[in-house]
């Protein structure tokens, strides 16, 4: 048994000295020299690279979409909603981006003005992690007239699976 756990604590130090050599062990926070607020990350386990979006900071395309392998060197590679599809309902201020895999396809849901200026939930489909996303509804998942909705996540309940 002794054995078995020494064996084990070499090999996690060398997995650790290797991790080191090929990334030089060294990162200065952040990871990420502009604004990245609310990021909602995923890894997509066929091509071992990591995804994140985040929050848009009013640029004509929403969501900017980057991808890392190692979670220090990140890059765009897309948009949630290039400027040409962003939902019809959503004006401004496009919040708080998750994305999530569910079943073939990746689903977004984020947060969003309407044309009322109401913080509303929308949700976004798209059959690749890169987008681009399309608004399956044509409205709002969730808005409520009287108060707005912001950071939206899912939930999937195990005992339904829904």
């Amino acid at each position: 048994m002794v054995r078995c756990c020494a064996a084990a604590l070499l090999i996690c130090a060398l997995l650790v000295c290797l991790q080191e050599g090929v990334h030089g062990g060294q990162y200065t926070n952040p990871v990420v020299n502009e604004q990245c607020p609310d990021p909602g990350a995923i890894l997509v386990g066929e091509d071992g690279v990591y995804y994140v979006a985040t929050t848009s900071q009013g640029n004509s395309d929403a969501f900017p979409i980057r991808a890392s392998k190692d979670l220090v060197n990140w890059s765009i590679v897309s948009y949630v909603f290039p400027d040409a599809h962003k939902p019809k309902w959503a004006a401004t201020d496009f919040w708080a981006p998750e994305i999530h895999r569910v079943k073939d396809h990746y689903v977004v849901y984020f947060a969003a003005r309407d044309t009322t200026g109401m913080l509303c939930v929308g949700v976004g489909v798209s059959s690749k992690v890169t987008g681009p996303f399309e608004d399956p509804l044509g409205h709002p998942l969730v808005r409520n007239s009287t108060v707005g909705n912001i950071d939206p996540t899912l939930y999937i309940d195990s005992a339904s699976n829904t």
